[in-house]
């Protein structure tokens, strides 16, 4: 892979590295792996909402059955970027602890090594279930990335859950050695199992 941004304000700074960026809808994907291992749920296990698909209202998350009800999978909630369906998915069956405690595996509010200072990626779950319900569909500008951890984070689920550390060199090479060095691969954290992680990854698809 290649990281390379411009700050047209600040020359020295690197946006990739910057923490200040919304992880809005990409928080799903920590939803997803923690509802397959967690909830019990499938890619296609069934899912009714109520109202707009990209809004997040309190009555959405409640049990309603009536002409505005929609049925839905998780896999195609996660295609769609469905609200109401993380949502309800994190206030009604993950709760704070659990979205906390996934979130810290996929590298929130924990140092990541780097070759460069990376500030942390920060996620803040507070008693209110429809607090969880905003983290659990990325519907607040609270929880924070890097665009650098957002690229691990994804890459966590290809690489069968594990999340490996970022490196800047991975190897030099000379004219008369083509491995001069060759940086090792250091595993960070196992953020899935690989079951959970290869169906997060066909939603992702």
């Amino acid at each position: 892979g290649a990281m390379a941004g411009k700050d047209r304000e600040d020359p020295t700074a690197d946006p990739c590295i910057a923490q200040a960026f919304p992880a809005a809808s990409i928080f799903k994907i920590v939803t997803a792996g923690a509802a397959l291992e967690q909830a019990g749920l499938k890619a296609g296990s069934p899912i009714a909402f109520n109202g707009a698909k990209h809004t997040l209202y309190k009555s959405q998350l409640r049990d309603t059955r009536n002409r505005y009800t929609h049925q839905t999978t998780l896999q195609e909630s996660f295609a769609e970027s469905v609200n109401p369906v993380f949502g309800r998915i994190g206030s009604q069956m993950l709760g704070g602890a659990t979205l906390e405690r996934y979130a810290r595996q996929f590298g929130f509010n924990r140092p990541i090594p780097f070759e460069h200072p990376l500030p942390e990626s920060r996620l803040v779950v507070t008693a209110e279930p429809y607090q969880w319900a905003e983290v659990a569909s990325g519907f607040n500008r609270e929880t924070t990335i890097s665009p650098l951890h957002g690229a691990l984070l994804a890459a966590a689920v290809v690489n069968d859950g594990l999340m490996m550390q970022p490196a800047i060199v991975e190897g030099i090479a000379s004219a008369d050695n083509p491995a001069l060095y060759r940086r090792a691969a250091a595993p960070l954290e196992q953020s899935l199992s690989a079951g959970a992680a290869r169906d997060v990854r066909q939603m992702m698809q």
